[in-house]
């Protein structure tokens, strides 16, 4: 699984539309219910400094607590 499939499916779980989130929600607990799924942990945590780093007043937010 590609660090931009995470990022596609993390994106989907965001979707106004219900269908696409909860298809997105159960993709997402499916892979993190399989065996290996600690190998998924890398490109999760790439996609999220990626958008925080697209974002920078998320880190002024994450720096006043």
């Amino acid at each position: 699984m590609s660090t931009s499939e995470v990022a596609e499916c993390l994106a989907a779980t965001l979707n106004p539309d219900t269908n696409t989130r909860i298809a997105a929600e159960l993709k997402l607990s499916e892979w993190f219910t399989r065996q290996g799924a600690w190998q998924l942990f890398p490109s999760v945590v790439q996609v999220v400094l990626m958008d925080f780093a697209s974002h920078p007043q998320m880190w002024q937010y994450l720096s006043r607590s």
